[in-house]
């Protein structure tokens, strides 16, 4: 009997090396496909993910004025005045700035006693140094990636602001509140939160800039004092009525100006003349017995 497979033919295949080599530009090209639409991918996602990073971040910045402005609203309430913009001491030199006077109203008062403390005993020795290295986060803005300690958030003083510097406000001094800058953003200005510094209405560029747009100098500092932020096309801003609004970058600076000046409200008896408090005796209010008079700021 005859063995079939005897006879069968081989009929095997040997790779060749070019079958080898074909197999080999099979898998990278499907590789470099991969990698390509891996790319095309992330290309299309990233900037989703930024922008609600982004977003995120604007929103914590938006919390920390609140937190801000409430905390001015409640100083407010106290002394029925906002904080001065700065305190000189017997030298002349700035010491105690609207920062540290608003603590007590943010967060607890150790910090503050702590400091007044201090600069009551050291008298004119006193220091800011030793407060340097204590870093504050409600006085950072979440998007700007500085040095701790420095703050994002300041005062315009100066001229019919509501920080008439070295003067203080009252809400009594505005014709409408809520229409009133009191806090607005700067980046990078590398200001240390306990510095009694902030921007000067007669110096400022009445604009609003994000960090892409500003000029900034070898030191990396702006070249200018304006309005900004690092956010995308805008800054938050806090107002006197303690709103927090969103200023979008095409804002007219005429407008910014504008919101800069508190204005003339109807029952101040002439431009340019300023309220204090004084002791009513004729007041039924045991805890605040004190009256609104108007003075001019030349007397």
């Amino acid at each position: 009997m005859i063995d079939p497979k005897s006879n069968a033919p081989d009929v095997s295949i040997e790779a060749t090396p070019s079958a080898e080599y074909g197999a080999r530009w099979l898998s990278l090209r499907n590789l470099l496909v991969l990698i390509v639409i891996a790319c095309g991918l992330l290309s299309v996602t990233f900037p989703a993910i930024q922008a609600a990073r982004e977003k995120a971040r604007r929103l914590a910045c938006a919390r920390n004025l609140c937190h801000i402005g409430l905390g001015l609203l409640n100083y407010h309430e106290t002394y029925r005045q906002f904080p001065y913009p700065y305190v000189l001491d017997q030298n002349g030199q700035r010491r105690f700035g609207w920062r540290v006077g608003v603590l007590p109203f943010i967060t607890s008062n150790n910090l503050y006693d702590k400091y007044a403390a201090a600069y009551r005993n050291a008298g004119k020795e006193f220091s800011l140094a030793p407060y340097y290295d204590i870093d504050l986060h409600f006085f950072r803005c979440p998007s700007e990636l500085v040095q701790p300690g420095t703050t994002s958030y300041f005062t315009v003083t100066g001229g019919p602001t509501a920080w008439p510097a070295p003067s203080a406000s009252c809400l009594q001094e505005f014709a409408q509140p809520s229409r009133s800058l009191l806090i607005v953003e700067n980046s990078r200005l590398g200001v240390h939160w306990v510095d009694p510094r902030d921007l000067r209405f007669d110096q400022l560029d009445f604009t609003i800039r994000s960090r892409s747009s500003m000029g900034f100098s070898s030191s990396g500092y702006p070249t200018v004092q304006v309005i900004s932020s690092e956010h995308t096309n805008g800054t938050n801003a806090v107002f006197a009525d303690g709103g927090v609004q969103f200023l979008t970058g095409d804002t007219s600076p005429k407008i910014i100006e504008r919101m800069l000046t508190i204005g003339d409200p109807p029952s101040r008896p002439q431009p340019g003349i300023r309220c204090r408090w004084v002791r009513d005796p004729d007041s039924t209010d045991i805890k605040f017995p004190y009256k609104i008079t108007w003075y001019s700021p030349n007397e």
